[in-house]
């Protein structure tokens, strides 16, 4: 599984994806803290009112490792 994550004015966007194939991962779990949302059909997804400073994006879809990444948000 890979994730790619953009943030700006404290939003964190990205998408997610196998790493193995590329495929975009539709009903992952991203969360950041104590907000937590589910990638749409096209793997991506979107968090907004996120703290500036380092965070651990974390990412669990069925069948893969569990992902933990670490970003940091600057609004």
């Amino acid at each position: 599984m890979a994730v790619v994550a953009t943030h700006a004015d404290v939003r964190v966007e990205g998408v997610v994806t196998a790493s193995s194939s590329g495929d975009r991962l539709a009903g992952a779990i991203v969360r950041l803290g104590e907000r937590q949302t589910t990638t749409r059909s096209d793997g991506r997804f979107a968090l907004a009112g996120i703290d500036d400073g380092e965070h651990c994006l974390e990412v669990s879809y069925l069948g893969f490792e569990d992902e933990v990444v670490n970003i940091e948000a600057r609004g």
